[in-house]
């Protein structure tokens, strides 16, 4: 996780402690919640039905392509994450950025631990993960996926008219889910999904997962 962080700060060794005492403060003050839901699940070409909801994107569409059951995880630091960082962007903007690179790692790892207790407590294999906002998948699916979900009562996590989550170091993610047996499943990219993502120009962007393995074998 650290790894990640120290990418995410752009810090090299040096910033290695002050990112320790930033992840130390975030699991003491703002430690990380999620929660998950299995619903039924039919791809189209265009979307995909999920829950009884039709929730457009060709990126979903392709992630849930051959499942027929759907993981959505949400994951978030809640609100007092959002105050450490504002009081932090007041006081001390290298120790801001030090704090959300952290924050962000963390909340990423609380949805690839979601992803994968989902996948566990079906008994499936994991497929493709992809999440609203990203290529090939827009934002007005992700007011349907909360409501599905009911993230805001069970995490106080709300979308706005903008499509951010609040608060704001908050995740949200569909999951394809296969019996075993049923070949190759790419595991979860949560921190994105480069994979199945168009925008090659990204400065973020990386063939190859450093933090989690970029697939499995059922």
């Amino acid at each position: 996780m650290l790894r990640r962080a120290a990418r995410y700060a752009q810090s090299g060794a040096e910033g290695l402690p002050a990112l320790r005492r930033a992840l130390d403060l975030l699991l003491r003050e703002a430690p990380p919640r999620s929660c998950f839901r299995l619903l039924p699940c039919r791809a189209g070409e265009r979307g995909a039905r999920i829950g009884g909801r039709d929730i457009a994107g060709e990126a979903l569409a392709r992630a849930l392509r051959g499942c027929g059951t759907a993981a959505l995880i949400c994951a978030t630091l809640g609100q007092a994450a959002d105050r450490l960082l504002a009081r932090a962007q007041v006081q001390d903007m290298a120790w801001a950025l030090m704090l959300d690179a952290c924050a962000s790692a963390l909340v990423e790892e609380a949805a690839a631990r979601a992803l994968r207790g989902a996948a566990e407590a079906a008994g499936l294999c994991r497929g493709a993960a992809t999440a609203p906002g990203y290529a090939g998948f827009p934002l007005g699916g992700q007011q349907a996926l909360l409501d599905l979900i009911d993230a805001r009562r069970r995490l106080g996590v709300a979308g706005t008219g903008a499509g951010m989550l609040v608060p704001a170091k908050s995740l949200l993610y569909v999951q394809g889910l296969r019996p075993p047996g049923a070949g190759r499943a790419d595991a979860p990219d949560p921190a994105p999904p480069c994979k199945t993502c168009a925008r090659r120009d990204c400065p973020f962007r990386r063939e190859k997962n450093n933090d989690e393995s970029e697939e499995e074998r059922c």
